[in-house]
């Protein structure tokens, strides 16, 4: 559904994909023409883009695919992510959500507290402890009115976030180690995309995309593929 946007320069003889100019690189392999979306970053505007060709990057830690997209009508164009579409559909970088009232977000924070002792990250994601602090809360769009996305801040691993989701008192997970890079729509359907990293002295790191229903989330994009 979705490609990532990724700098790659090649010291062996196989293509490359520079900083700069009208070709550049997206993660994951693409047929040979065939047209991505680009997605702002900095806005609610795109760019369609054409893929040339695909190759192995041969990356020290490990090969991962990459295709060169051919940027001529999008050479100004700031973009981390693509979408693996060329319809209509529109796209809506947003900015201001629905937060609830303090006495609602008091109930919240403290559900959740209690849940939390009881939620266990993957093996891929930090342990948690959250703070004291108020988390931020807000609601996307489409959801239902009981349903909010909570972030916390961790204890264990300062500058790392933990996010749930609060839905008619249920909680979930949705990542331990995260930062939001952006919140979007895709004509009716909404998603933030996070980046995490380890913070710890690891190499692990890479980018999630989650698209988020009424009261329910779905990861829709995961790559990590420089993580040593």
């Amino acid at each position: 559904m979705f490609a990532l946007f990724f700098n790659y320069t090649s010291n062996q003889d196989l293509p490359y994909c520079p900083r700069t100019g009208l070709s550049r690189c997206v993660l994951g392999t693409l047929k040979r023409g065939q047209t991505i979306k680009l997605l702002s970053s900095k806005s609610s505007s795109t760019c369609l883009a054409h893929a040339i060709e695909s190759f192995p990057s041969n990356w020290d830690s490990g090969s991962f695919p990459l295709t060169k997209i051919n940027l001529t009508s999008c050479s100004d164009f700031t973009f981390d992510l693509a979408a693996l579409t060329n319809g209509q559909t529109v796209y809506e970088l947003l900015g201001s959500f629905p937060a609830p009232s303090a006495s609602k977000a008091s109930e919240i924070d403290v559900h959740i507290r209690l849940k939390a002792s009881g939620v266990k990250p993957t093996s891929d994601e930090h342990q948690f402890v959250l703070t004291m602090e108020k988390p931020e809360l807000f609601r996307l769009p489409n959801m239902k009115s009981d349903s909010y996305i909570a972030v916390y801040q961790n204890s264990v691993t300062p500058g790392d976030q933990v996010h749930f989701l609060y839905s008619n008192g249920q909680v979930q997970l949705i990542h331990s180690a995260a930062t939001i890079k952006s919140i979007f729509s895709l004509g009716d359907n909404y998603f933030i995309h996070y980046s995490f990293t380890c913070r710890v002295g690891c190499g692990y790191g890479g980018d999630i995309v989650i698209k988020f229903s009424t009261d329910s989330f779905e990861r829709v994009m995961f790559d990590a593929p420089t993580s040593s």
